[in-house]
């Protein structure tokens, strides 16, 4: 069944946003948010996906390009805020569906850790993906791979991102 914000919010009748899920957890209660597969979260305003909750995680169910996806549309400064402590993403893809993106991912608080994603031009380019400030403290990122739209392939060791010649 498709996900609707009527259903239960189980995996045989999920809801439909990730948003809407987020706000249905209960802080440090440790709760988990599975995203299906082929998924995909729009996001069209800033604060668009609002992770406000302490100590949840969001884990993206399935491999390559059908992991779950947040895609960056409609607006330059279209965000998913991290504005909780202790909150985890893993396995997800995120697009930016506007050129010129600024900052979809922005983090405002501590502890956050996101690992095995990709970031991904569809139809221009981000001029900062990941954007932080200082409550961000203990930020940790591993496992990403950046996809540019540009022809030139080239990899950053120091930061561990990867542009990938599409």
């Amino acid at each position: 069944e498709g996900g609707s914000n009527g259903n239960d919010g189980t995996f045989d009748r999920p809801f439909d946003t990730m948003d809407y899920a987020v706000g249905r957890c209960t802080a440090s209660r440790g709760d988990v948010i599975m995203v299906k597969p082929g998924h995909v979260e729009t996001v069209t305003a800033a604060g668009g996906l609002d992770l406000d909750v302490i100590g949840i995680s969001l884990v993206g169910l399935g491999n390559g390009n059908l992991r779950p996806q947040i895609n960056f549309t409609t607006a330059v400064g279209a965000d998913m805020d991290v504005d909780a402590a202790n909150i985890s993403m893993t396995n997800f893809r995120f697009t930016g569906g506007i050129d010129a993106l600024t900052g979809p991912i922005d983090i405002n608080a501590a502890d956050f850790s996101l690992t095995n994603f990709v970031t991904q031009d569809v139809t221009g380019q981000a001029t900062d993906f990941i954007v932080t400030d200082d409550a961000a403290d203990r930020f940790f990122l591993s496992g990403w791979k950046h996809r540019c739209l540009s022809s030139i392939s080239r990899v950053r060791k120091a930061h561990r991102w990867t542009c990938i010649k599409r």
